[in-house]
């Protein structure tokens, strides 16, 4: 049986990702976040398997890609940026 509980990885209510302490970008950190990537996952297989030509493809998957990453910036615990660890 599958059992889902809140994130323990001290992300605050309401956000779904977390930065990572070096460089740029964010990792799923609750139930809602890993949905979210599986969505986009789903959806850009879907895009590769149904365009009929690759501009459609292109152009499809930089919309959901779009998509994904506003929800990221949104949803990320202190936003999206660079950072250097703790400095």
């Amino acid at each position: 049986m599958i059992v889902l509980r809140p994130a323990t990885t001290g992300v605050r209510p309401g956000y779904w990702f977390v930065p990572h302490a070096y460089g740029f970008g964010a990792t799923p950190a609750t139930v809602m976040g890993w949905v979210a990537t599986a969505l986009y996952l789903i959806a850009i297989g879907v895009a590769v398997r149904t365009m009929p030509t690759d501009g459609a493809r292109m152009a499809l998957g930089a919309g959901i890609t779009t998509g994904y990453l506003f929800v990221i910036a949104i949803k990320t615990d202190g936003g999206l940026g660079w950072r250097w660890g703790g400095k």
